[in-house]
């Protein structure tokens, strides 16, 4: 599979990829949060070993099928994707444990706040500056998950940092992955390849040190039938992110990504939402940053499709730089 944008696929294949990746992460969201909600499950670091262990196993499956291609163990891979496996490692456990202390809606409402800090690593680690939209759909994300939070009726404020951290550390990570494909020419599959066994170890004495609570044998065969699940997903939600940038393109990818945030926002109220006026208009005002920004970002390459020279920044100029 080709993980470049490729223009002779059809608008089939395209449509596929973008519902593929839409279904596995709702369907990830969902079934960790089944865990948590409904069955108590109170082991994020537990289910993150897991899904490592899972995707560790089909990553060798498919590579001995020949369907991927691995790449070899190397010193200097390894020194170079280190520190993006330590910010997956703590996007992963961080993320987990934001989802069982948090209701579902105010989570997603909590990780729209990533893009903030992804603009600010942008703008000191690249030099980049947004658009004046984007920079207006960022103020309606921020106020918006404020406003909610001020008024939230199921506030836990160690799942508040959970997700800052989850945060963060994703914002780092969205970063940093360009720069680790251009040192060492690394697929997404071998950057995935090298997190899970990179990360495992970590997992594995941390879960030795600080121990878990389960006791496997005492939950129904519903509960594993759901863990197994998310386990499971933990790689083809990898898959599918890969596979939905390969056949459409990043940008479309994020696009995906606030569809699947109004219908994860629809499915949360299901689920242990406790309603409040205020808190609810939080939550629709930074779901309306959320679109406003994805149709910011399909502007800005619009437009730099039209000028190539337009890097789709305000026309103060990038960091360290002058007009």
């Amino acid at each position: 599979m080709e993980e470049e944008h490729d223009e002779g696929v059809s608008n089939a294949t395209r449509l596929f990829a973008v519902v593929y990746y839409m279904t596995c992460a709702i369907l990830l969201t969902i079934l960790n949060k089944i865990l948590f909600a409904v069955f108590g499950f109170a082991d994020p670091l537990l289910l993150a070993f897991a899904q490592l262990v899972s995707t560790g196993i089909i990553l060798f499956v498919t590579h001995a099928l020949d369907l991927i291609s691995l790449p070899a163990i190397r010193a200097q891979h390894v020194r170079a994707v280190f520190p993006l496996s330590l910010l997956y490692m703590g996007m992963l456990a961080s993320g987990l444990a934001a989802l069982r202390l948090t209701d579902l809606v105010m989570y997603n409402s909590l990780r729209r706040t990533g893009v903030v800090l992804v603009l600010v690593c942008q703008y000191f680690v690249l030099g980049t500056v947004p658009s004046r939209q984007v920079f207006v759909a960022v103020g309606l994300i921020a106020g918006g998950t404020l406003v909610a939070a001020a008024n939230d009726l199921s506030f836990n404020m160690g799942g508040y940092m959970w997700a800052l951290l989850c945060n963060m550390s994703t914002a780092l990570y969205i970063v940093l992955i360009k720069w680790v494909k251009e040192r060492t020419s690394l697929s997404a599959y071998g950057i995935l390849f090298y997190n899970t066994f990179l990360c495992l170890p970590f997992c594995a004495v941390a879960l030795a040190v600080m121990g878990y609570q389960e006791t496997f044998w005492e939950r129904p065969l519903t509960f594993w039938m759901s863990f197994s699940a998310s386990s499971v997903m933990g790689f083809f939600i990898n898959h599918s992110i890969f596979y939905n940038t390969a056949m459409n393109s990043p940008l479309t990818q994020s696009v995906a990504g606030q569809m699947k945030g109004f219908i994860l926002l629809v499915c949360s109220f299901g689920f242990d939402y406790k309603f409040d006026p205020l808190n609810f208009v939080g939550v629709l005002s930074s779901f309306a940053g959320s679109m406003v920004y994805a149709h910011g970002r399909v502007t800005e390459v619009r437009r730099k499709e039209v000028d190539p020279s337009d890097d789709g920044s305000d026309r103060t100029g990038s960091k360290g730089q002058s007009e």
